[in-house]
């Protein structure tokens, strides 16, 4: 997972200068995904597109309808496979324990594998682009970071990172079951309300000046990944695709810097997740 992380631009710099960084983010959190859940590489950017198809909320019904047939047909032809041949992956794991044994069913087995592969690739790969630019708009920090050598202060400041940008910006449509009131504000039941999940990661009663990015900053808490039994599954495989990305890109690359001015960045608006189209870079 970690060779499949770590890019190649620090062993051949020239080849991949003024490269969009984002492509290469892509490209790897398919790979390490894939991997995990035993996917084939062939088959890896036909479910990369499809997915981005579901995410897009430029994708007419049609389309999203169809790109979802194709994500469950493609995994539950994996979970078929399985049966047949079991395999030393997470999708073999699952369908020999419980597809096999009649506790899950070969549809429900593949929409789940289907969850963890769009889950598991898109939002770390926006996390690094987001990321990477919050650090390069702030030298003081990536100064800070490029010298961190202990695990635990790399650890702390990549929750920070998450604290400070959110690739999930879009709030949570619920509806109140019962009269509640929150912040001195009465929720009747039966009322609408969209919750901000990311604004608490700005909440100045939890955290001193929370607009400010602060790598040494003792997060103890945030919701990038969620909360309770809602918390995100892949949380301890998305910290360590972190921290294995952003402390190589700054180390193999000391001079990384962007290649166009901030106010050109353009952000992604037209998907369920935030993300910039590129990041261009040079050193």
């Amino acid at each position: 997972m970690v060779t499949a992380l770590r890019s190649p631009h620090g062993r051949d710099r020239a080849r991949y200068k003024h490269r969009p960084l984002c492509r290469r983010s892509a490209a790897a959190t398919v790979r390490v995904i894939c991997d995990l859940l035993g996917v084939p590489h062939d088959g890896a950017e036909r479910l990369h597109v499809l997915s981005r198809t579901i995410g897009s909320r430029a994708s007419s019904r049609e389309e999203a309808t169809a790109a979802l047939a194709g994500l469950d047909e493609v995994f539950l032809a994996l979970v078929e496979a399985n049966l047949r041949e079991p395999t030393d992956t997470l999708i073999g794991r699952v369908v020999s324990e419980q597809v096999a044994t009649g506790k899950l069913s070969a549809p429900d087995a593949a929409a789940m594998f289907h969850a963890l592969f769009y889950a598991g690739h898109g939002p770390p790969a926006y996390m690094f682009g987001l990321g990477t630019l919050a650090l390069l708009l702030d030298p003081e920090q990536l100064a800070k970071f490029r010298a961190m050598e202990d695990p635990a202060a790399i650890t702390a400041a990549v929750q920070e990172l998450l604290r400070f940008v959110n690739v999930s910006h879009l709030g949570r449509q619920r509806v109140a079951t019962v009269d509640v009131t929150i912040g001195g504000q009465l929720i009747r039941a039966g009322e609408g309300i969209l919750a901000q999940p990311d604004s608490a990661n700005r909440d100045e009663t939890v955290f001193e000046d929370p607009d400010r990015l602060d790598l040494q900053r003792e997060v103890h808490r945030h919701f990038a990944f969620g909360h309770g039994i809602h918390l995100c599954t892949g949380r301890a495989l998305s910290l360590i695709e972190f921290e294995v990305v952003f402390k190589t890109l700054f180390q193999r690359i000391p001079t990384l810097r962007l290649a166009v001015p901030p106010e050109e960045i353009r952000f992604k608006k037209d998907e369920n997740l935030l993300g910039v189209h590129e990041l261009p870079v040079t050193w």
